[in-house]
């Protein structure tokens, strides 16, 4: 005897494996893209900052003094 499942169903996990497929992809996509922007940005800081420090004369220069208008921000 075959045991068959009814439309209502096979609607039913059709619909429930796509919407976990498009989720999964959205969230494979999102993560990716967070990851790329944030390499890039890190890199193009740090990359400033080493063309700075490299075009300094001294090494006494290279000692960071804030400016009087400077915020800080602590995470």
């Amino acid at each position: 005897m075959e045991f068959k499942q009814s439309l209502a169903q096979r609607i039913i996990i059709a619909f429930a494996l796509m919407s976990a497929l498009v989720a999964g992809s959205f969230a494979i996509g999102i993560i990716s893209t967070v990851h790329l922007v944030e390499e890039k940005l890190i890199s193009a800081g740090l990359g400033g900052d080493l063309n700075r420090l490299m075009l300094m004369d001294s090494v006494s220069d290279w000692s960071h003094r804030p400016k009087p208008d400077q915020l800080f921000y602590f995470s």
